[in-house]
């Protein structure tokens, strides 16, 4: 009776543990599925005309998602810049969003609404909410001090009075494109005049250059011809975007001075005691007026230089500058399995925005989860601090290699930097030291028999023989086929959509009139379709290299798929003007198209 009730016992709590777990896992899928979520996030609700803004897709919950690659919206110019990868883990829970930027730049003045967009993650489709973006002229922004002014004061141009004039002062004439050119705007009041407020911060606007937001005005003073004047100086920098000669136009600062008419010595014969005042004190103020006037600096004039296509390594993405790499882990010892987070440090000074993702090389046997850059100012200089949580697989004696590519504009090349941190990844030690063995009292012959007697009376069956392991084990198998099953149909139903865009890709190739940048757009699009179709994911902000890999281009063939690539995404970003391809290249490329298709 005790041997049917232990082995009842036992089996019960066997399936017991068994239910719970699979209760525990589909709740725990159940509960990753209801977290998935996207929302969009603007940087600025409010800006002025010349301006960047940033569009944020965040999808929480999924690593990855299917974003619109193309939002038209009529008065802004939206373009895709990357993604960005965030995970953390707290116990045992896993949280992981993805954060799709988008560059928002507008085309001129007025209230525009950004439409609910269409996020599809794992055959779901998402929708975020509306966003309104309100777009000023570039004098008509919010003054910080408003002051009635009397309306019987007409506003006075500098042009006017020699009372109040601008500078405008460019360090240097030449520049290539992505290059960061500081810039600072001076503007210099008579001692007649007194600052009260200013109504908006000075503003470039032109044509093939991007212009940074002004700095809070520096007060100071100088003397020029005998004359203290007061001096509010701005700093901000311009980027060159296009090659050519680019004209930067004048900079205007309205603001409301307090002016303050004088009256001369040789006209003052009331009494004594004001002439004795006047020269005591040099001027006497009789009366003050408030009044609006416009101060504008003088124009200058930059030629913006196209960058060599030379000698452009594949890692290059746009930085430029003087930069240092600096790699560092949390730790030189570990073992198979065991996190190790990889720092990598760009410090320097340059074009820091350009800098948006850093390549690994020799990732084989390392599984790696980016985290998104942080950036701090040091005062003239810059540092931009990358992260990975790296999970070795198998014995290694370094990480893998970060590696760097910028433009050095004053050395006029390119510099690929490479460094690694020295780690040693080993199997886990599994040795236990052998249990103490003591001596005991040898048992009698009566003792002994009545311990066989004992284990001869209590059978004992494996857990493997039991019919609930069986039933468990049968569950477990059914439930993985049918998981099976469906991402196989789901990978089936994908690869049918994928078709569709593959051919019209191709279409659009066979065109023999395409433009050069329509033509790299779309191969570079049939190549991203293909590999998405090969790995299953969606490979849109991935490198060129990812996209090569997945696809399983090797020789001449990944060389010229890497080639197809880069072309694209200079001519997207206007880091070089490409020409229409020769015959022998465009009929290379739609010969690897049409085989791969």
């Amino acid at each position: 009776m005790r041997t049917w009730l232990n082995s009842y016992l036992r089996s019960y709590v066997v399936a017991s543990l068994i239910c719970c777990w699979w209760l525990w896992y589909i709740s725990f899928l159940s509960a990753c599925a209801a977290a998935v979520r996207a929302s969009v996030r603007i940087s600025d609700g409010e800006m002025r005309v010349g301006q960047t803004v940033h569009l944020d897709i965040i999808v929480q919950g999924a690593r990855n998602a299917e974003v619109p690659d193309d939002i038209r919206i009529e008065g802004l110019r939206v373009s895709y810049v990357g993604r960005s990868t965030q995970i953390r883990m707290l116990n045992t829970q896993v949280d992981s969003s993805s954060t799709y930027t988008f560059s928002v730049y507008p085309l001129r003045a007025g209230t525009f609404i950004i439409p609910a967009l269409q996020v599809k993650v794992d055959g779901a489709i998402l929708l975020t909410k509306p966003l309104s973006l309100k777009v000023v002229e570039a004098f008509t922004q919010r003054g910080r001090h408003k002051q009635k002014i009397p309306q019987q004061s007409p506003p006075l141009r500098s042009t006017d009075t020699k009372l109040a004039f601008g500078m405008l002062s460019i360090p240097k004439k030449e520049a290539y494109l992505g290059d960061i050119i500081p810039i600072k705007v001076q503007y210099f009041f008579h001692p007649n005049l007194s600052v009260q407020s200013i109504s908006s911060a000075p503003s470039l606007i032109g044509e093939g250059f991007m212009v940074q937001e002004m700095s809070e005005p520096k007060r100071s003073y100088r003397e020029i011809n005998g004359t203290k004047y007061t001096v509010l100086a701005f700093q901000s920098s311009v980027c060159p975007i296009r090659a050519g000669k680019l004209q930067i136009p004048p900079a205007s600062l309205i603001c409301q001075v307090l002016e303050r008419p004088l009256l001369d010595i040789s006209q003052q014969e009331a009494n004594v005691a004001d002439a004795f005042l006047q020269r005591f004190f040099g001027t006497i103020s009789v009366a003050h007026a408030v009044r609006k006037i416009e101060v504008r600096s003088d124009s200058a004039t930059i030629q913006a230089l196209s960058l060599p296509n030379e000698r452009q390594p594949v890692s290059f993405h746009g930085a430029i500058g003087n930069f240092a790499l600096r790699v560092e882990a949390s730790t030189k010892d570990s073992s198979l399995g065991d996190p190790i987070t990889l720092r990598a440090i760009i410090s320097g000074e340059g074009n820091f925005e350009r800098i948006r993702e850093l390549e690994l090389d020799g990732r084989q046997g390392w599984k790696s989860y980016s985290f998104p850059p942080k950036f701090k100012r040091l005062g003239g200089y810059g540092e931009k601090v990358f992260e990975w949580m790296l999970v070795p697989s198998m014995e290694k004696n370094s990480t893998p290699e970060v590696v760097f590519s910028y433009f050095n504009p004053t050395l006029t090349k390119y510099i690929t930097l490479r460094s690694a941190s020295a780690v040693r990844a080993r199997p886990a030690s599994h040795s236990a030291s052998a249990p103490e063995v003591r001596s005991s009292v040898p048992l009698t012959e009566k003792e002994k028999r009545r311990v066989v007697r004992k284990f001869a009376a209590e059978s004992y069956q494996p857990i493997t023989g039991r019919p609930e392991f069986a039933a468990a084990n049968g569950i477990a198998i059914l439930a993985l086929l049918a998981f099976v099953g469906s991402q196989l149909v789901r990978n089936f139903k994908k690869s049918g959509e994928l078709r569709s865009p593959l051919k019209a890709s191709l279409d659009r190739l066979s065109d023999p009139n395409t433009s050069a940048e329509k033509f790299y757009s779309s191969a570079a699009e049939f190549l991203l379709l293909r590999a998405q179709l090969a790995s299953g994911k969606n490979m849109r902000g991935e490198s060129a290299q990812e996209v090569v890999r997945a696809i399983g281009l090797v020789g001449e063939e990944s060389k010229l798929a890497l080639k197809t690539l880069v072309l694209h995404e200079e001519t997207s970003y206007g880091f070089r003007q490409v020409e229409k391809p020769p015959i022998e290249t465009r009929a290379a490329i739609l010969r690897l198209l049409g085989h791969l298709g």
